[in-house]
């Protein structure tokens, strides 16, 4: 995902396009533990801002308490504190409050 954006010029400024694309992707019901463990892939190992974002956008779909944590930590980065904070009310809106 990192080598695909960079070819494609996404850049950080891009997160508001990258969580719209991924909210709206058609996700078939078989594919929902696959796209949630790449969401926590992303989130975890992810190098790039674009990337992380995309994987906090697919937690905030389809993410998991046990997801709140990781959220948490990515939202006191001030380019993912937008997008942690969008997960993060749908998920524990506590959370999202103290961030």
């Amino acid at each position: 995902m990192h080598r695909r954006f960079e070819r494609l010029g996404i850049q950080d400024r891009h997160k508001h396009l990258i969580t719209s694309i991924v909210a709206g992707l058609p996700l078939p019901v078989e594919q929902v533990d696959v796209a949630r463990a790449l969401g926590r892939g992303l989130i975890r190992t992810g190098t790039t801002a674009p990337a992380v974002t995309a994987g906090i956008a697919l937690l905030g779909r389809l993410g998991e308490s046990e997801d709140v944590p990781y959220l948490t930590v990515l939202g006191v980065f001030r380019v993912l504190t937008g997008p942690a904070v969008n997960a993060l009310e749908i998920l524990d809106r506590q959370s999202a409050a103290v961030v």
